[in-house]
């Protein structure tokens, strides 16, 4: 099989900075040849907006926008350091 086009998961919580980092640190030392992210968590609460407390509104926005810079920001510096070109989505 070819290794270029195995998949690799890890779950981990994207609105928790210091997971984000023990992720890429796991990246780094298991698959430090990656060179591809698909930045695909978020939430819907399924309800109105009108309706989403104050504590809802802080959940999505950790998750979907806190998530989205913290992996994408960290996956950007590994690419950078090692001078790979790479994707990200």
């Amino acid at each position: 099989m070819d290794d270029r086009y195995v998949l690799h998961t890890y779950q981990l919580d994207v609105s928790n900075h210091e997971e984000v980092i023990k992720f890429f640190v796991y990246v780094e030392a298991e698959q430090a040849d990656v060179d591809g992210l698909v930045n695909n968590a978020g939430i819907y609460l399924a309800k109105n907006i009108l309706d989403y407390q104050v504590d809802e509104i802080d959940k999505v926005l950790d998750i979907n926008v806190k998530g989205y810079i913290y992996l994408s920001q960290m996956f950007g510096k590994k690419l950078f350091q090692s001078q790979r070109k790479g994707s990200y989505r």
